[in-house]
């Protein structure tokens, strides 16, 4: 499904443009701990198996050919996976929002789905919104992120979320020292991305990843 997802976003990018959204620049990742590092091996192989593009390289390869900016161990094995990308996702929505606009749909925002109509045959029929409108529909999709398990009770459907608790920052910079997406011990960071901000960089810490 992961592999699927990539080649629909190529094909996206190849029908909307990629600008400003979509950085094929690929991914790293690498563990501070032997029992991560083997994990992270091993995963690299099997996806090896499956002709999933996988490189491995020490830290000293990867600052020489590809972030000379980190710092890390030499002898590190650092995991590349060269035909990933980051997506940018509000700006993909509002793209793809703007395009559906023009091509004739129908925009609505600050409302709230109350309630989901079902015919007999549990069909889509309606949708009810918080400001006392109703839609006649025949497909819902179920983008609410972290609401997404609400709106599937609507309809009798059972859809397990797990909620991260994490900081997001940007960090300011003179000059952005990182060109891809990064997994690193404890923080993921990745260019900001955004228009005008190019000198920012984006970080995500994730509190259940540090040691106590």
């Amino acid at each position: 499904m992961n592999v699927a997802g990539m080649a629909a976003h190529r094909d996206l990018a190849r029908t909307i443009g990629p600008d400003s959204w979509w950085y094929p620049s690929g991914h790293l990742r690498w563990a501070d701990d032997p029992a991560a590092q083997a994990k992270l091996l091993k995963t690299a192989a099997l996806l090896a198996s499956w002709d999933y593009q996988v490189e491995v390289r020490t830290g000293a390869e990867v600052r020489r050919r590809l972030e000379p900016a980190l710092t890390m161990p030499g002898d590190v094995p650092v995991v590349f996976y060269p035909d990933e990308a980051w997506v940018h996702g509000r700006h993909l929505v509002g793209r793809l929002v703007s395009q559906a606009v023009t091509s004739g749909a129908e925009h609505r925002s600050g409302t709230t789905v109350c309630d989901i109509g079902t015919r007999a045959d549990g069909s889509i029929r309606t949708v009810a919104l918080s400001d006392g409108s109703s839609l006649d529909v025949n497909t819902v999709v179920n983008a609410a992120g972290p609401s997404a398990s609400r709106v599937a009770k609507l309809i009798a459907r059972h859809l397990p979320m797990r909620r991260e608790p994490g900081v997001v920052t940007r960090i300011g910079c003179a000059q952005v020292p990182v060109h891809r997406a990064m997994h690193a011990p404890h923080i993921e960071t990745r260019p900001d991305g955004d228009t005008g901000k190019k000198d920012e960089v984006l970080a995500d810490f994730r509190p259940e990843r540090f040691s106590p």
